[in-house]
């Protein structure tokens, strides 16, 4: 993965992109809120973000969503 990506990004990638159904994050007993839990989303409303009433204020979120679509 390469140097510039956030170490909680690079974590959030790979508990999303494991092999091994059993541990991938989301695919858990918790299920999504296991993500929206990972320190990588601290500080997201996520009731506002689904009223779609939040702006990004950083980059931060289209570099992860930018790495996961080249990913998959």
């Amino acid at each position: 993965m390469p140097r510039h990506i956030d170490p909680l990004a690079k974590d959030l990638i790979g508990r999303l992109l494991t092999d091994d159904l059993t541990k991938r994050l989301g695919n858990l007993k918790g299920g999504a809120q296991d993500v929206k839990n990972h320190p990588w989303f601290e500080g997201v409303d996520w009731e506002s973000l689904a009223r779609k009433e939040i702006r990004v204020r950083s980059r931060r979120p289209l570099v992860l969503l930018s790495f996961l679509q080249r990913a998959l």
